[in-house]
């Protein structure tokens, strides 16, 4: 008996390229053998022709290709893609490119998150975010120092250059009312003799001050504040009686019981704690108690975060 399996007439044909609609008929299948693309079997169905995907050897069995997967949901492992997440729901994930890796969000936002939450950064290789970006970007101090200075006046506010053996009462004219809830200096002059700019954006964090009280009275009690004065428009003549808004951001006391000594004293506890880059800081000074109030030696150090 003839092996019609295998017989002429019935042996499925070879293309060379895929089969027009016009070649054929329901039932045909035709082997697509296409170069430089692969095999493709191919059936033609109520006049159409389909194709499947792209066949491999033998020798590659179970280890198949696709060029183009199209679906809406792929499990893998313990792994889901759907067509907007993909989700891990146990282990780690990993991106590793032999090049750059890019992640390109067309809102321009990107998010990094810890289980939905907050998420910050704690060794040298993680994803630094905005806000611990702006928090740590940078640590900087601000030093002045007054070498021997007389507070001769009891409750007069003083001030100085960041390196002056001296001090002035002029800032007192617009603190003497007000004291520390001053919030305007009437005469800019008066504070930006004495004050220091600020060269860069950030958080207040620490106010350090060491004071030395050498040949002032035995009984002395000194406060030491710290101040912020807002900048003024660059660019522009400003009136030296100009009015800055201002802003006490802390005072530490230093109580003296005897002459001939000295202590230092910090705090992380402000008022306010923003500066921006051009602002003002100064420091004043102001003995509370009565008698000799000269020879001070005092070296007051700001710390702040920023950019």
């Amino acid at each position: 008996m003839a092996n019609l399996l295998h017989s002429k007439g019935s042996r499925t044909q070879i293309y060379k390229t895929l089969p027009s609609n016009n070649v054929g008929n329901d039932g045909d299948i035709i082997l697509s053998q296409i170069q430089g693309r692969g095999v493709f079997l191919c059936s033609k169905v109520n006049g159409k022709w389909h194709v499947s995907n792209k066949m491999e050897e033998l020798r590659k069995i179970e280890k198949t290709s696709i060029k183009d997967l199209k679906t809406d949901r792929l499990t893998i492992g313990t792994t889901k893609i759907t067509k907007n997440e993909y989700d891990v729901s146990s282990g780690n994930f990993t991106i590793d490119g032999a090049g750059d890796i890019t992640i390109d969000a067309g809102s321009g936002n990107i998010y990094v998150k810890n289980n939905g939450g907050n998420y910050t950064p704690g060794s040298d290789y993680e994803i630094a975010t905005k806000k611990y970006v702006d928090d740590e970007a940078g640590e900087h101090f601000m030093d002045w120092y007054y070498a021997n200075v007389n507070l001769a006046t009891q409750n007069k506010f003083y001030s100085g250059l960041h390196n002056e053996s001296s001090v002035s009462d002029s800032i007192d004219t617009d603190l003497t009312s007000s004291a520390y809830t001053t919030t305007t200096l009437n005469n800019g002059w008066r504070m930006v003799r004495y004050a220091r700019r600020v060269p860069y954006s950030g958080t207040v964090t620490k106010f350090m001050v060491h004071l030395e009280s050498t040949g002032a009275a035995a009984d002395s009690d000194v406060e030491v504040a710290l101040w912020w004065a807002d900048a003024l428009a660059d660019d522009t003549a400003h009136d030296s009686t100009t009015n800055f808004t201002c802003d006490h951001l802390c005072t530490l006391t230093f109580d003296f019981s005897a002459a001939t000594k000295f202590m230092t004293k910090q705090t992380t506890s402000f008022n306010a704690t923003s500066i921006s880059e051009g602002d003002w800081v100064f420091v004043t000074l102001r003995k509370t108690t009565s008698g000799d109030g000269s020879s001070f030696y005092v070296h007051p150090t700001m710390l702040w975060n920023g950019a």
